[in-house]
């Protein structure tokens, strides 16, 4: 776990009564906010997607494959990274035959490579994801249909589902409008 921001602990080591109007209500506000992004993003979560992967159809002509066109911001472990575009990505050995369906979970590590887990196959659709590999942020589930063969059917963006449900939300505050009893 990531060390508490030296902020966050003077305020925990100094938490006499009136600190909140010595310091300033504004100020207090700050560090309650940072405080609580920090227990999210550090303590309840081993990963967090800060944005949408965007997994599509691979434009550079070969439809078997994907890509991911736009860039993702993420979290493993309380450390942020960058994962880079990343195009002709092949779809994992999730081959099925008629009345068989499977799922795809696309996951990044800290370096930045992608990893597929595909689930067994199942009767019906959706089938339900498999789980994040270990050290590892999920980018986008994809539902593989029936009679699919990697490399050869043609890949729909329509399979994807970008981001993680699962996922812990952060939820952005406008800090302009909080509230300020200083006045």
């Amino acid at each position: 776990m990531a060390a508490v921001p030296k902020s966050v602990a003077f305020i925990d080591k100094h938490p006499y009564l009136f600190n909140r109007f010595l310091l300033g209500t504004r100020f207090n506000s700050w560090i309650s906010m940072l405080r609580n992004m920090f227990i999210v993003i550090n303590e309840q979560t081993d990963f967090s997607l800060l944005g949408n992967c965007t997994l599509v159809q691979s434009t550079g002509g070969d439809t078997a494959k994907m890509d991911i066109s736009v860039g993702v911001d993420f979290i493993i472990d309380g450390v942020a990274y960058t994962k880079a575009v990343e195009n002709n990505i092949a779809v994992g050995a999730a081959t099925t035959a008629a009345g068989e369906y499977r799922a795809i979970t696309v996951a990044v590590n800290a370096s930045g490579t992608t990893s597929q887990t595909v689930s067994a196959v199942a009767a019906a659709a959706p089938v339900t994801p498999p789980a994040v590999p270990a050290n590892e942020c999920p980018l986008a589930t994809i539902q593989i249909p029936a009679s699919f063969t990697p490399g050869t059917t043609t890949f729909l963006t329509a399979w994807v589902t970008n981001g993680w449900t699962a996922q812990q939300t952060i939820t952005e505050t406008n800090v302009s409008v909080l509230p300020d009893t200083n006045t």
